[in-house]
C-alpha cells in the first residue's frame, strides 16, 4: 500500500475511533432494548458490546504471541 493511502488511512481510524468504538457498544444495547426491554438491552451489550471486544483482543494478542513463539524473523 502507498505511504500516503497509509497516512490517509490512520487519519481517518484516529478521527473516528471513540465514536466507532461508542456505536459497537451503544448500538447492541439498542437492539436488544428495543427487543426485550431493560434486561435485553444489558445481555445484548454485555455479550455483542463487551463480549466482542474481549474475544477480538484476547484473539489478536493470542496470534501475535504465537507468531513471536514459532515465527522466525525475515532478516
Amino acid at each position: 500500500m502507498h505511504r500516503g493511502c497509509l497516512k490517509i488511512l490512520w487519519l481517518w481510524q484516529h478521527r473516528w475511533y471513540v465514536p466507532l468504538l461508542r456505536s459497537g457498544l451503544i448500538l447492541p444495547f439498542f437492539a436488544g432494548y428495543f427487543y426485550n426491554g431493560w434486561m435485553g438491552g444489558m445481555g445484548c451489550f454485555m455479550l455483542a458490546g463487551v463480549g466482542r471486544i474481549f474475544l477480538v483482543l484476547n484473539s489478536t494478542f493470542c496470534i501475535n504471541s504465537v507468531c513471536h513463539l514459532w515465527g522466525e524473523s525475515a532478516l
